[in-house]
């Protein structure tokens, strides 16, 4: 049997171009997003046989647990691979935000990720060599104005990543995540013309969906905790904690978004 990945938020963007990156490499592929006819749609792209989707709500555990169940089953038995890619965001000021939508960041960019750990630990015991990769962001390497809370779900799950890397070690799980900087997406370039101004004033998109699923594809094969996407990010990742100045220069256009 092949070896199987599953994909949250795969209906579109950074998710459907890792979905294709693994499909490529011959992998059945989970596809599961709240956008059930997108999936549905890619699935079809990538064959029936070699593929599996379903609507799926990060947030509700018991679902989340439901689906992975059928797609292990569906899959041989196996989970080589967990993608955590399904996540939210809005660009501008704090208080312009809902808090309704706050709490939906912190839901989606958090709680699914727990909960996708959860339903994932006792398939991934059973699968050799298993993997955990997390979509995390450059915004985990300093609180980010314009995006404090979805930052700061990202620092949760650049601190996730670290701490569950030690814990899954001794189940031959390798626990990883990627920190691109901006994508060619949708989340993105659907933000207000403010938050699209800042993002050109701090060097606009540093990415293609592609360069992200190819990054998740090497993340997957361990080595290392923490995949940056390019050298300001990992500048940053030594050093955002000693110059907190430079970092607060290079964000400011972020924070002049009301």
């Amino acid at each position: 049997m092949s070896k199987a990945v599953f994909i949250t938020g795969a209906a579109r963007g950074i998710g459907a171009a890792i979905a294709r990156r693994f499909a490529a490499e011959g992998y059945y592929v989970g596809l599961v997003d709240l956008d059930g006819d997108g999936v549905a749609r890619l699935a079809a792209e990538l064959g029936a046989n070699r593929s599996f989707h379903a609507l799926l709500d990060v947030t509700d555990f018991p679902a989340y647990e439901r689906v992975l169940n059928d797609f292990v089953h569906a899959a041989g038995g196996r989970l080589d691979v967990l993608v955590n890619n399904a996540g939210i965001a809005k660009f501008a000021a704090f208080e312009d935000i809902d808090p309704a939508f706050h709490a939906k960041t912190i839901d989606v960019n958090l709680k699914g990720v727990v909960n996708g750990f959860h339903a994932a630990l006792p398939h991934m015991k059973k699968t050799p060599g298993a993997a955990i990769v997390s979509l995390c962001s450059a915004s985990a390497l300093y609180g980010t104005p314009g995006l404090a809370v979805y930052s700061a779900t990202k620092f949760a799950v650049r601190a996730l990543t670290e701490a569950l890397a030690q814990e899954f070690a001794p189940h031959d799980i390798t626990v990883t995540d990627v920190l691109p900087g901006f994508v060619s997406t949708d989340m993105v370039h659907g933000q207000s013309r403010a938050a699209t101004e800042a993002v050109k004033k701090m060097g606009g998109i540093d990415h293609k969906p592609e360069d992200i699923a190819n990054l998740v594809y090497r993340a997957a094969s361990g080595g290392k905790v923490h995949w940056p996407g390019n050298m300001l990010v990992r500048f940053g990742l030594r050093f955002a904690g000693l110059l907190p100045g430079l970092f607060r220069r290079v964000l400011r256009p972020m924070a002049q978004m009301h």
